[in-house]
């Protein structure tokens, strides 16, 4: 696998191509961000070419690039055909030091084999825009996706109330020394995206542009949140 940060990593979201354009053509110190994530599936059909090729232009200047490309009935943006995206993954892998893939997907074997070929991080996620299921819910997709072949196993629930906030953050003690990345979304979840990450949580998804999921917060104030937070962070980040 290439070298990454040591965690939290800072994510920044790319959700737009101009957005896109515009991390790449800055320094290392004004990103900001410890990983930049193209979001493949917002963007054109016409732009995919010239995506990739921005990841590769973020990558020779100093940043990891993490190649997203969401099902719409994960709360994503890619509603054509399956095969395609999951050649579009493959072709990322080769580009990109991270790609992420749904536990869910018909091409997961697929993309995993891209990614072990181009010593490509895997993100294996898991979406519920609906709710946060019940804490051996989560234990069994953990599982599954760790089976499945993951580096990371990434979990992205809805956070509605207190009992939502203590499933995530006992979920995070209890695998805390194994390679997760758990993320609440919603209002009610955006302190989890900054404690979730100072306990143990691998990757922290904040927007460059537009944000690309509810609740979701700008890089900028992630940075600001995570280096009063988290230790780790703010060691490596001073």
């Amino acid at each position: 696998m290439p070298s990454l940060p040591p965690p939290p990593l800072l994510v920044g979201v790319a959700a737009d191509l101009s957005t896109l354009r515009r991390v790449a053509g800055q320094g290392v110190r004004r990103r900001g961000v410890d990983v930049v994530e193209a979001r493949f599936d917002l963007y054109p059909k016409e732009g995919l070419a010239e995506a990739l090729r921005l990841c590769g232009k973020l990558e020779k200047t100093g940043t990891p690039t993490l190649a997203t490309c969401r099902l719409a009935d994960e709360g994503g943006g890619w509603d054509r055909d399956d095969a395609a995206r999951a050649q579009l993954l493959g072709a990322a892998a080769s580009v990109c030091a991270m790609v992420d893939v749904e536990l869910r997907s018909l091409h997961l074997s697929a993309v995993r084999k891209a990614a072990r070929a181009a010593k490509s991080v895997l993100v294996v996620s898991h979406h519920n825009f609906r709710r946060t299921p019940p804490a051996a819910s989560l234990q069994r997709i953990i599982r599954q996706a760790g089976a499945s072949g993951a580096d990371i196993v990434k979990i992205s629930v809805l956070v509605r109330s207190a009992r939502d906030h203590s499933t995530l953050v006992n979920l995070m003690l209890k695998y805390r020394r194994r390679p997760l990345c758990l993320i609440g979304m919603g209002a009610a979840g955006l302190p989890l995206r900054v404690y979730l990450s100072a306990i143990g949580s691998l990757l922290a998804y904040g927007a460059l542009g537009p944000p690309s999921a509810p609740g979701q917060p700008t890089a900028a104030d992630l940075r600001a949140a995570l280096r009063a937070c988290s230790a780790a962070f703010r060691a490596r980040t001073s």
